[in-house]
């Protein structure tokens, strides 16, 4: 799986698995976040 410190890929055939971990923000997306899913 693909780490930053936020968003982890990983990639299983033609799935893609998006975890979020920012457990103190309630898993929720900011714009770092947001930049990094739509470069996913």
């Amino acid at each position: 799986m693909a780490d930053t410190a936020d968003v982890a890929y990983e990639r299983r055939g033609n799935t893609a698995h998006i975890a979020i971990n920012r457990p103190q923000a309630k898993n929720s997306l900011g714009p770092e976040q947001h930049d990094r899913m739509v470069q996913i």
